[in-house]
C-alpha cells in the first residue's frame, strides 16, 4: 500500500528560507596586562594596561542569486577595527628628560586602526575602497585615509592607483602602530604634525596559475618647509619624505615542486637600492623540503624620521632552511650567514675608541647562527622545543625554548606552559651580558561558543631583575549575524600562545 505524500512538509522543504541582504560580523578582544620595568634611577615602574579591540564588518551588500546567495560581482562591504588603550600605572609621565611626551604616551587613547567601505568586482573588473585603509606592498605597508582603485584589464594585468593623507599623527584619530617607521609626534619631529599627501600607482599580473608579478611606485611629501637636520641627512629639499619603486616576481615550477621569488626596492629619496631578495623552496618529497634565500638590506626611513641622523649599515644575508614532516612529528633546521658592510656607524666608533671592551680591535663584520626545533602533536595537545644561536657582529645570543599545551576537557579547558633560557652578550657594552631564565604558565578557557578567555603568568630572572612578574588576560569574542540569524562564531585567536605553530 502506497503511503500518502505529506504536502505541507514537502512544501516547507521546497521553499527557500528568506535570506538577509547582508552579513554582519562583530569581534572583540580585551587584553589586560600588569608588569614592572626597570627605571633609569634603578627603581621599578609599575605598568597596568588595558587594551580593547572592536571590529565591525558588514559583507555582501549586493545582488543575490535565485537561492539568495551573493553573486560574485557588484558586492559592497564595510570593515573596521578600533582600539581603546588605557594605562593605570606609574608610567607614562607627562614629561621625560625635559621633553613633553604626552602625545606619544598618553594614558587614554582611542585609535582608529582602519575603517573603509569598498566594492568588489564592479562591472566585472573594478575594485574600490574609500576610508582609512592599509596597503600591504611588496616589502612594506602604508596606512592612509583616502581612495584606492584597482582595474583588471583584458590583458592579464591589473592597474592600481591610490591616494590620500598619510596616517602619521596629524589626523584627529591616529593609528600609531601603522605610522612610518622611526616617526612619532614630538618636538623632535615637527613635520609629523603636518598633513602629508601620499600617492601610489602600480600594476600586477592576474589570471596565471604559476606566475605573480608586481610593480609599484609611491610618493609621499610634506608641503611645509623642510629645515630639520634629520631631513637634511637624506637631502630632502622639495618636501618629499618618501619616494620608492618596488618590483617583485613569484613563480611555480614543475607542478609546484619549486617555488621561486625575487624582488628589489629602490629609494629615490636616498638614491640607493635599499632592499633585494631572492630565493627558492624545493619540495624534495611529501616529507622533506629545502629552502635557500638571499637578502640585501640598506635601512632607510621616512624623511622626517630622526633615525636619518644615524649612518645606516647595509648587510648581505644568506639563509638555508630544511623542513621535515613525518606524521605527528614536524622538525626544522635553519642557518644563516650575515655580512655587514663598512660604515661610520655607532658600533664602529665605539669599538675603535674603546678597545678594552673588544681586545681584537674593530668589531667583526660577520654574523652567523641558526635554529633547530621540532614539534610533536599529541592526542590532547602538543610539545615543542626550539634551540637557537646568533654570534658575531654586535654580540651573542644563545637560547632554548620548550613549550607545551594540553587539553584537559575537550576544547573547553586547556593548560599550557613554557620554559626559556637565554645567554646574551653585547660587543658595544660588555656590561650588558648575562643569563636569563623565564617561566610561563597559563590556561585557555572556552566559556561558550565564540567566547575564549586566555590567562597567563610569566616570570623572568636575570642579572637585571631578581623577579619580573607579568600577568596577562585576553578575552576574545566573535559573533555573526546573517541569513541564519544571530550566532556565535569561533574566535579569531588569542595570540600564538606558547609555540602554537610555526
Amino acid at each position: 500500500m502506497r503511503r500518502p505524500v505529506r504536502l505541507p512538509l514537502l512544501a516547507l522543504l521546497l521553499v527557500a528560507a528568506p535570506a538577509w541582504a547582508y552579513d554582519i560580523e562583530i569581534d572583540s578582544q580585551t587584553l589586560g596586562q600588569g608588569y614592572q620595568i626597570a627605571g633609569g634611577d634603578g627603581g621599578l615602574i609599575a605598568r597596568r594596561r588595558l587594551d580593547q579591540y572592536l571590529g565591525l564588518h558588514v559583507w555582501n551588500l549586493g545582488p543575490k542569486d535565485a537561492l539568495g546567495l551573493p553573486t560574485a560581482r557588484n558586492q559592497f562591504y564595510l570593515t573596521s577595527s578600533l582600539r581603546f588603550s588605557t594605562d593605570f600605572g606609574d608610567y607614562p609621565k607627562t614629561s621625560w628628560g625635559g621633553r613633553d611626551v604626552s602625545q606619544e604616551l598618553g594614558s587614554n587613547r582611542f585609535d582608529l586602526l582602519y575603517l573603509h567601505v569598498g566594492a568588489n568586482d564592479l562591472a566585472g573588473f573594478l575594485d574600490i575602497r574609500l576610508g582609512r585603509q592599509i596597503d600591504v606592498g611588496e616589502f612594506d605597508f602604508t596606512s592612509y585615509d583616502g581612495l584606492s582603485v584597482e582595474a583588471r584589464t583584458p590583458w592579464y594585468v591589473a592597474l592600481h592607483a591610490s591616494g590620500g593623507l598619510l596616517v602619521n599623527g596629524a589626523l584627529p584619530f591616529d593609528s600609531p602602530i601603522f605610522r612610518p617607521d622611526g616617526t612619532a609626534p614630538s618636538g623632535l619631529s615637527v613635520h609629523d604634525q603636518d598633513y602629508k599627501p601620499t600617492l601610489a600607482v602600480g600594476a600586477r599580473s592576474f589570471g596565471f596559475r604559476d606566475l605573480d608579478a608586481r610593480f609599484a611606485y609611491r610618493h609621499t611629501w610634506a608641503p611645509a618647509q623642510h629645515t630639520q637636520p634629520n631631513e637634511a641627512a637624506v637631502k630632502a629639499t622639495d618636501g618629499t619624505t618618501e619616494e620608492r619603486l618596488a618590483w617583485s616576481l613569484r613563480g611555480r615550477l614543475w607542478g609546484g615542486r619549486i617555488i621561486s621569488w625575487a624582488g628589489l626596492r629602490y629609494s629615490l629619496l636616498v638614491a640607493a637600492v635599499d632592499h633585494i631578495e631572492a630565493g627558492a623552496r624545493f619540495t624534495l618529497s611529501p616529507r622533506h623540503a629545502l629552502q635557500i634565500e638571499y637578502l640585501y638590506s640598506y635601512p632607510t626611513f621616512d624623511g622626517d624620521s630622526i633615525w636619518n641622523l644615524f649612518v645606516r649599515k647595509q648587510f648581505d644575508d644568506v639563509r638555508l632552511a630544511y623542513d621535515l614532516g613525518s606524521g605527528r612529528l614536524r622538525g626544522y633546521a635553519r642557518a644563516f650567514v650575515r655580512f655587514f658592510h663598512e660604515g661610520d656607524d655607532l658600533a664602529d666608533r665605539v669599538s675603535n675608541s674603546q678597545p678594552a671592551g673588544n681586545p681584537g680591535g674593530a668589531l667583526s663584520r660577520l654574523d652567523a647562527g641558526g635554529s633547530l626545533g621540532a614539534r610533536l602533536d599529541l592526542s590532547r595537545g602538543f610539545v615543542r622545543a626550539d634551540a637557537y644561536a646568533d654570534a658575531g657582529y654586535g654580540g651573542r645570543k644563545i637560547g632554548l625554548d620548550v613549550a607545551t599545551r594540553l587539553r584537559l576537557y575537550r576544547e573547553l579547558i586547556a593548560v599550557e606552559a613554557r620554559l626559556t633560557y637565554v645567554n646574551f652578550a653585547n660587543d658595544i657594552r660588555p656590561l650588558d651580558a648575562g643569563h636569563s631564565v623565564g617561566l610561563q604558565v597559563g590556561a585557555r578557557l572556552q566559556l561558550g561558543r565564540g567566547i575564549l578567555l586566555h590567562l597567563l603568568a610569566e616570570d623572568n630572572v636575570n642579572r637585571f631583575y631578581a623577579s619580573q612578574l607579568r600577568l596577562l588576560a585576553v578575552l576574545d569574542l566573535a559573533f555573526l549575524l546573517g541569513s541564519n540569524g544571530f550566532s556565535q562564531a569561533d574566535p579569531r585567536h588569542a595570540g600564538a600562545g606558547f609555540g602554537g605553530g610555526y
